[in-house]
């Protein structure tokens, strides 16, 4: 609550000075902070972070940043083929001036994919993850296990699910990214419970 209010008087404040930017940057970040928070404003307040950068010029990075965050909260939203147009967005935005495409984005799109039939979704999901790995971004690397983890079931079954579940609440843990890890946890009894393969759960994966 002390961030969104922080972040909300900082937007007021750069709206104030005309600098659409750096509202839209703030605004980029209380999105992130109120989708954390479970608030349904996340997904508006994103949709005008990237009204504000567009408008007020914002530079190639930042608005790689805002599509790729797009991307998520369409993902969130449950609305798919969306989920894949801003990752497209900030793909070709991020090729086209030599920029790195956030492998979050990436990953959101494999997500989708995996949702919409695409069995090619499964494949960039774990090049995504990878990518997350190599660059050493460890919430990205930490959100993209879960995600993995998720998508697997319907095509690898129970046991991958488990296993990967195992490697992201290890890597979160370390890391001290306990939202990712407690989510990782909370799934692995379910997958038991509901897919079987018990003899698959980690012994570590549950406390």
């Amino acid at each position: 609550a002390d961030a969104v209010r922080a972040l909300e008087e900082a937007v007021d404040g750069f709206r104030a000075q005309g600098d659409r930017v750096a509202a839209g940057r703030a605004m980029g970040t209380l999105s992130s902070v109120l989708n954390a928070a479970g608030s349904q404003r996340h997904a508006r307040v994103a949709a005008e972070a990237v009204r504000l950068l567009e408008e007020g010029g914002a530079g190639p990075e930042d608005l790689v940043a805002a599509y790729a965050r797009m991307a998520g909260v369409a993902l969130v939203v449950g609305d798919m083929r969306e989920t894949i147009a801003w990752a497209d967005r900030a793909a070709a935005l991020g090729a086209g001036r030599g920029l790195e495409v956030p492998a979050r984005a990436l990953g959101f799109r494999g997500s989708a994919r995996c949702a919409l039939g695409d069995p090619a979704g499964l494949e960039e999901l774990r090049a995504a993850l990878a990518l997350a790995l190599d660059r050493g971004e460890g919430r990205d690397t930490a959100v993209l296990y879960n995600n993995l983890g998720d998508a697997l079931l319907p095509v690898e079954g129970p046991a991958s699910v488990l296993a990967t579940y195992r490697q992201g609440i290890e890597f979160a843990r370390r890391r001290g990214i306990g939202e990712f890890a407690a989510a990782m946890v909370a799934g692995s009894p379910i997958t038991v419970k509901r897919y079987g393969a018990r003899r698959s759960l980690p012994s570590t994966s549950i406390p």
